[in-house]
């Protein structure tokens, strides 16, 4: 028997107004799991997010927190601890103080907070200690003990953000909620700070929802990858699956870059899908008349004048317009017969010949994706190139 989840929303709904921004959204997250919520801007992710904290409120659907139904209860009885994109650090504390705001919060009573007589009540001295204790061996995991002292306005974008981080950590809450905590740094530090977050994530073991439009984070850093757009959930699952096996066109443009290349394959009476004069598959029936898009990664596809498909595998005429240059590698930027525009990964010493630009694009049958006029990814009854119609393209 599975263990129960540690956080679960169940037909979660959210309007602004006539604008419905979350649909129904249910999803479980494991104890322990990094998930990664991602969306372009406006799909709902940071606003699931907030509901979550109980800093925003939802129209319907539950959400439970270890078991316990949290729907009703307010954002300081979650046991929650979220980081936001603009750290929200107060700029008149140090370091020091600010991490040991939650803590002062939740350790001490109203008497000892006073700012004048608290140091002098009952047990001040020893919960003082504690804190202290607590806040710098936090700083020494995070490694920034030598700015404890320090003002958020006396550091860098990159250790306010850790100072924000150790702030949520010392509090061990149930779970992490991170909001594009990496969106205000450059880009070698958020390389460098993402790495820094899921050893932390490891090393703590505490369930972490990271909200991000970054795919790049959201592949690397998670466990889990949940696409969202316009409010809904299109498909949760494993980085990997994310991208290899994504289950509608919508989640297949969103993750990649270069993005995915897609064509469109026609539908004939006989049930066959053709790009152009190249059956790709059959047993369509259902779809005569209609025209699906076949996908297919950059990466997997390779060109050249002579180039012809073997076992498994399907040639089609490419028309090279560009190389780019990418050091490592190249991207080969050229039109398919039937018109559309494609991007393909070559090595970085593919050189075209001079006296051509047109090649052959052999494309691994198991890689090519094929999806309904729906955005569906077809699966079932359906047979890509299968044998007769790879006779019928050779013949």
């Amino acid at each position: 028997m599975s263990a129960p989840p540690q956080i679960s929303f169940r037909s979660v709904a959210k309007r602004y107004g006539a604008t419905l921004a979350l649909k129904s959204v249910s999803l479980d997250i494991a104890q322990g799991e990094f998930l990664a919520l991602v969306g372009p801007s406006g799909c709902g992710k940071s606003t699931l997010l907030r509901i979550l904290a109980g800093l925003e409120s939802l129209d319907d659907g539950r959400i439970s927190i270890a078991g316990q139904d949290v729907t009703a209860r307010r954002a300081a009885d979650r046991d929650v601890a979220m980081v936001f994109q603009s750290y929200a650090l107060y700029p008149h504390l140090t370091a020091r103080q600010n991490m040991a705001v939650p803590l002062v919060m939740r350790r001490m009573n109203a008497w000892q907070r006073l700012p004048f007589v608290g140091p002098m009540m009952p047990g001040r001295r020893a919960v003082d200690a504690k804190i202290a204790d607590k806040v710098g061996s936090v700083a020494d995991s995070l490694k920034i003990a030598a700015l404890l002292d320090r003002k958020p306005g006396q550091m860098s974008g990159g250790q306010r953000q850790r100072v924000a981080l150790g702030r949520a950590i010392v509090r061990e809450p149930k779970a992490f909620l991170m909001d594009e905590p990496l969106s205000n740094l450059d880009a070698a530090l958020r390389v460098h700070t993402r790495s820094e977050i899921v050893d932390l994530h490891r090393r703590l073991g505490a369930t972490t929802v990271y909200v991000t439009h970054d795919q790049e984070e959201a592949l690397s850093m998670a466990d889990r990858v949940a696409v969202m757009k316009e409010g809904r959930l299109l498909q949760v699952a494993t980085p990997r699956a994310i991208y290899d096996d994504p289950d509608h066109i919508e989640v297949a443009e969103f993750i990649g870059s270069p993005k995915i290349n897609l064509a469109a394959a026609d539908v004939g009476s006989d049930g066959v899908a053709r790009l152009g004069p190249t059956v790709i598959a059959d047993g369509l029936g259902d779809f005569h008349g209609s025209v699906l898009r076949v996908g297919f990664r950059p990466e997997h596809g390779r060109i050249g004048p002579q180039e012809r498909p073997g076992d498994g595998e399907v040639a089609v005429s490419f028309s090279l317009t560009r190389l780019e240059f990418l050091g490592a590698g190249a991207i080969a930027h050229g039109t398919l017969a039937t018109g559309e525009s494609v991007e393909l990964r070559v090595g970085h010493d593919f050189v075209p010949p001079a006296d051509s630009r047109v090649f052959q694009l052999v494309l691994p049958i198991r890689q090519l994706m094929l999806f309904a006029p729906s955005g569906d990814r077809l699966r079932t009854g359906t047979s890509l190139a299968a044998p007769h119609a790879a006779e019928a393209m050779h013949g």
